[in-house]
């Protein structure tokens, strides 16, 4: 029976002293360095007690606001990408997560540092609101759209199925400019992202506008892709027009990558760093590979069309393709967002969205982040009415044989046939 008592004793003593280096561990983490967290947290608690007794209309204030407000501009800092996240805008991430989320029916592209509607869906909440091809975003739920990276807004427009988002427009330009609001209740929107597949005049090169990186993105393209070959089986070429395009769903870059090259091939590397309570910061990387399914035959060559708002999974898929040289890249310098955001549930509703890792080229050596991808033949579009420009390629008012930058790709694709 003694033996027993011990044997419980010893247990219970072993699951203590483990204990005790887990918070021995985690107090000297944070304390580590110059960086004494623990005294740090004393300063603050101490700034905001003053701020409660001594301020002028002191109350005004509530100390969850004066928290709230500590936490965004303790991530704010960090880089552009990470954010705290209050809980209305978390509500449509997890209504995201959880296949919930909803739209209003429009396509959006940055073009020229504006948030431009390129498509209105017939009979959506948009388009029985008024929404208009071509108007811009100016704010979502009075949030100013400005300072957000294109996906956040995105994420701000989508939300729960039946609720409601306000956005701020600009109809018009210059000063016929006007600006308008609409309230509108969020529905079911399947919108496209793939749109105005066609064969170039005179040419045997398909050409595809992407605009944005969604869930059926890689279902539609693949379609469209087929549904060319068997139309026109003379096809020699392609081209992807990923200009305007910012971002999406990695998964989807993997996915349209893996059209063009053989299964098993390294598409994108991401990497991060680490540091928990037992081991030093250790890096960590994680690989996407090229899957099975349709292939296009290597003969066929292809064109990638960026621009500067071409940005995260528009990068990544130009990126790619352009290190293991099955694509030649046409443009302007893409945006360089690379990097990888996780959400924390941090209580209350509240969400942190941190960037947790960056992702890298086939070429291991490439970062996408805050550097982008340079084109292999540069073509900028006209510096004056370029947003003009861009609504005749979008709505099919210029054909593709008349844009400066397909022709530069047709060119830079016919002298690499001759080489």
């Amino acid at each position: 029976m003694k033996k027993y008592y011990r044997a419980i004793f010893l247990a219970i003593l072993a699951l203590n002293l483990l204990f005790g280096y887990f918070q021995y561990r985690q107090c000297k983490n944070m304390r580590g360095g110059d960086d004494n967290v623990i005294e740090q947290l004393g300063l603050l608690a101490k700034m905001l007690r003053i701020i409660r007794q001594e301020y002028v209309a002191n109350d005004k204030l509530r100390s969850e606001e004066l928290i709230t407000r500590a936490m965004g501009g303790m991530v704010s800092g960090l880089d552009e990408h990470s954010a705290f996240i209050k809980p209305r805008a978390a509500k449509a991430i997890n209504a995201e997560l959880s296949g919930k989320m909803g739209g209003i029916g429009i396509t959006t592209s940055a073009i020229d540092k504006h948030l431009m509607v390129v498509f209105v869906g017939k009979d959506t909440p948009a388009d029985k609101a008024g929404i208009q091809a071509w108007d811009e975003i100016i704010s979502v739920d009075g949030e100013p759209v400005q300072n957000k990276s294109y996906e956040d807004v995105v994420l701000a427009i989508r939300g729960e199925i039946g609720t409601p988002v306000t956005l701020e427009i600009q109809r018009g330009m210059d000063e016929n400019a006007t600006k308008m609001s609409f309230t509108i209740t969020r529905g079911n929107i399947s919108a496209p992202s793939v749109w105005n597949a066609q064969l170039i005049e005179n040419t045997h090169c398909a050409y595809f506008i992407v605009q944005g990186f969604m869930e059926n993105t890689p279902a539609l393209l693949e379609a469209d892709i087929n549904k060319m070959l068997k139309e026109h089986p003379d096809i020699d070429s392609m081209i992807l027009d990923l200009r305007g395009n910012g971002g999406g769903l990695l998964d989807c870059a993997v996915r349209i990558c893996s059209f063009f090259l053989p299964e098993g091939q390294l598409i994108v590397t991401s990497r991060m760093q680490n540091t928990d309570g037992f081991e030093d910061t250790a890096l960590y990387e994680h690989s996407h590979y090229a899957g099975k399914g349709m292939k296009v035959k290597d003969n066929i060559k292809l064109a990638v069309l960026v621009d500067r708002n071409s940005a995260s999974a528009s990068e990544i898929t130009a990126g790619c393709l352009q290190d293991l040289h099955r694509a030649i890249i046409v443009g302007e310098k893409t945006y360089g967002k690379g990097s990888v955001q996780t959400l924390f549930n941090i209580g209350g509703g509240n969400v942190l969205k941190l960037t947790v890792a960056h992702y890298h080229t086939p070429n291991k050596d490439r970062v996408i982040d805050k550097v982008g991808i340079t084109p292999d033949v540069i073509c900028e579009p006209p510096r004056r009415n370029r947003r003009a420009f861009h609504r005749r390629r979008f709505f099919g008012k210029m054909h593709p044989q008349y844009d400066h930058c397909v022709r530069a790709a047709l060119e830079a694709m016919e002298k690499e046939k001759q080489q």
